[in-house]
């Protein structure tokens, strides 16, 4: 291949070694700046990585790009901003979504937050997250205040945080998408590398 594109926690330089024979060019996606890699470009688009703290983790000929301005963000969301945030005149509806698995449930702890809030509740997760049903029982009990929504591309995504005032998060990617598409977030870190987003 011309581009062999490495975004895992568990590969490193041995993993990336191993692909040269077949690819051309290697580009790592890392947020870490933990392991070795054995890669032509790296991105991280952690706020204040600087690009030296990789010196001794890739080759010298790898080009690394640090820093937001190198966040992945689809373009649904980075050309999608439905409604500037100095026009949103208060919080009507909010939008919750901590990535299509959410293993450790946050959702249903934020659902759970926003009882007693009269505002209109977006639940978004992937169809075959484990926490599922549990999460549909708690938009249940907000009587048609809240819906859930599962499966969802990312122009659905990107039209459902247009319409919110709010958004209830984590800090990964969908951080940036949120950020990118002008939406005020609070956002909860489930894991220790969203810490500086």
């Amino acid at each position: 291949c011309d581009l062999l594109v490495v975004d895992h926690y568990g590969l490193d330089a041995e993993f990336e070694t191993a692909c040269r024979e077949w690819s051309r060019r290697i580009l790592v996606i890392d947020d870490l700046g933990d392991r070795r890699h054995d890669c032509d470009l790296l991105v991280d688009p952690t706020p204040d990585r600087s690009p030296g703290e990789y010196d001794s983790w890739v080759p010298e000929t790898c080009s690394v790009l640090t820093g937001p301005d190198y966040a992945f963000v689809r373009p649904a969301f980075a050309t999608k901003n439905e409604k500037k945030p100095e026009s949103r005149p208060g919080i009507k509806r909010i939008f919750v979504g901590f990535g299509a698995t959410d293993p450790d449930n946050a959702t249903a702890l934020v659902l759970a937050g926003l009882e007693a809030v009269k505002v209109e509740i977006d639940v978004v997760l992937g169809a075959g997250a484990q926490n599922l049903d549990s999460v549909q029982r708690k938009v249940d009990l907000f009587g048609g205040r809240a819906r859930l929504h599962t499966g969802l591309g990312p122009d659905e995504l990107a039209h459902l945080m247009g319409q919110a005032d709010l958004a209830i998060g984590a800090g990964g990617s969908s951080a940036w998408e949120r950020c990118a598409s002008g939406l005020p977030s609070l956002i909860v870190v489930i894991a220790e590398n969203q810490r500086a987003v």
